[in-house]
């Protein structure tokens, strides 16, 4: 049996006395975590890119290493989550996810992350890591994001390949791949969502709150199982995971998606 237990935006800060995400992240070592479990973050890991804030984030996780999957979110990549900075990016590749062994290589160069998870029991995910986060440097971008043209060729070359016919699929991103804010819109999701259509079980993301029922409201935030929207069996929103103290709890067992549950 494999499990991913999916959680986003902790936003770690320099100063460990205000990292309200230890609590969330010393709850679920406590909960158990196995020889066959992996810790997914969905990205916005720092509040804005600092060398400091990404050590604070390794002293809370790396007990789960090496079974951590990441992306970044828009707040790893640079100030205020507003401002796209080389030196960042690279920082999140080359020693953020070294330091932790995290399968994330190349992600400034915007290609996919691709892991196959394995209990040697017979089951196996396929588990895609996308980089939703745009180069920019022009703050009337806000936080708005984009997979690609040709990360999406990547995807689809990936979900057809012949050596992964069969297994679970899970593809992850930081970015909200539903209608949302202006100002936290992932501007290529409609082309995510007709890739991913009927080929993927699990969708993880954060960013930003809501669903496909609600507004942006508070009451929206709270975590929730949204089941078989856009041809995706799950689609899974941890951005509140924090503020919640949650996780999602995703299990595989036999060759074959078991289900999903809060925790």
């Amino acid at each position: 049996m494999i499990r991913v237990l999916h959680v986003s935006d902790l936003h770690f800060h320099k100063n460990q006395s205000n990292n309200e995400q230890l609590k969330l992240t010393d709850k679920i070592f406590k909960a158990g975590f196995g020889s066959n479990d992996y810790l997914l973050l969905t990205g916005d890991i720092t509040d804005d890119g600092d060398k400091g804030q990404f050590r604070e984030a390794t002293n809370a996780v790396q007990a789960f290493s090496p079974r951590i999957l990441a992306v970044p979110g828009n707040h790893d990549y640079g100030p205020v989550g507003n401002f796209y900075s080389e030196s960042c990016a690279r920082y999140f590749d080359n020693v953020f996810c070294k330091n932790l062994n995290i399968p994330a290589g190349f992600l400034a160069k915007k290609a996919p992350a691709v892991t196959l998870l394995s209990d040697n029991q017979g089951t196996e995910v396929v588990a895609i890591g996308l980089n939703s986060n745009s180069k920019t440097s022009d703050i009337t971008d806000f936080a708005r994001g984009e997979v690609g043209e040709t990360q999406l060729k990547a995807l689809d070359k990936i979900l057809t390949d012949a050596r992964y016919e069969g297994k679970p699929k899970l593809v992850y991103l930081h970015h909200r791949p539903q209608p949302c804010s202006v100002f936290l819109a992932l501007n290529d999701y409609e082309d995510l969502m007709s890739v991913v259509h009927n080929r993927v079980d699990v969708l993880c993301f954060g960013h930003s709150g809501g669903d496909l029922q609600k507004d942006e409201s508070t009451a929206a935030r709270v975590m929730a199982v949204r089941e078989k929207p856009y041809g995706v069996r799950y689609l899974l929103n941890a951005n509140s995971s924090v503020a919640a103290r949650k996780y999602f709890e995703i299990t595989f067992d036999q060759g074959k998606l078991k289900g999903v549950t809060i925790k």
